[in-house]
């Protein structure tokens, strides 16, 4: 049955899909076909409830956990996908709204042209000292799971989201065994975590997409990070580009 029900590791959890509801079946470790359960679910922060959705195998458990965090269009379907995809291959996924401050549901990919301001608004009201509240809070979350094996412990993130892997790999040292950051923004240099870089105990990884240098740039000494001047135009424009490619390959 869907409904609300309050589980025993403290969250509120909401549409949960136990058993044989909506599951998912993919190839997982071994090639071996694996079911997935999704859950979306409240998570108690110092700041509030963070919606969060989570998925992990429905068998096999505890599983190690990744902590995925959400790029600035917002926590939605295309995410819950990618995360789905990690849990079939045998882990168990948390992805917050990191703008549960603001609002609940939210995805510039509907329209940027109308939402862009929105999300720039909301990418630069999150800051390093939330993420640190909210990773504490997922940390706790995962404790108390007992789908979830939180001794060994992975982040990934994604564009705004890249810094903020950084950030948690030194503000839990001891918890974060792997981060990596996926075209993340500000790096290096002001406004970024590399002052966390020594208490680094785990492994970082970094990736970025060469074209990706003309639509983000380290920032100057004086001036604020790293985006160019219209930051909608070439969010938009890129996304436009991704799709075409995706037309292409589907032609």
């Amino acid at each position: 049955m869907i409904g609300d029900r309050h589980d025993p590791y403290g969250a509120v959890s909401t549409a949960t899909r136990p058993g044989t509801a909506a599951l998912l079946r993919a190839r997982g470790r071994g090639g071996k076909p694996e079911a997935v359960i999704d859950e979306h679910v409240d998570i108690p922060t110092a700041d509030g409830q963070m919606n969060t959705f989570v998925t992990y195998p429905e068998e096999g458990g505890p599983h190690s956990v990744v902590l995925f965090y959400m790029d600035a269009p917002g926590k939605r379907e295309d995410l819950h996908e990618m995360a789905r995809r990690l849990g079939t291959a045998g882990y168990f996924v948390v992805l917050p709204n990191l703008y549960y401050r603001s609002l609940r549901e939210f995805d510039a990919t509907v329209d940027f042209t109308t939402r862009g301001e929105q999300m720039r608004e909301l990418m630069f009201s999150v800051g390093y000292g939330m993420i640190a509240r909210d990773t504490q809070a997922m940390l706790d979350y995962v404790d108390a799971h007992p789908a979830a094996e939180a001794s060994r412990i992975r982040a990934v993130g994604y564009c705004m989201s890249g810094p903020f892997t950084y950030a948690v790999a030194g503000q839990f040292p001891d918890r974060i065994r792997a981060a990596a950051s996926v075209n993340g923004v500000r790096l290096h240099g002001k406004g970024s975590p590399q002052d966390l870089t020594e208490h680094v105990k785990g492994e970082l990884s970094f990736a970025c997409e060469a074209h990706l240098q003309a639509v983000y740039q380290a920032p100057r000494d004086g001036e604020d990070w790293p985006f160019v001047s219209d930051f909608t135009a070439d969010m938009a424009a890129l996304m436009e580009q991704r799709e075409r490619e995706r037309a292409e390959r589907e032609a």
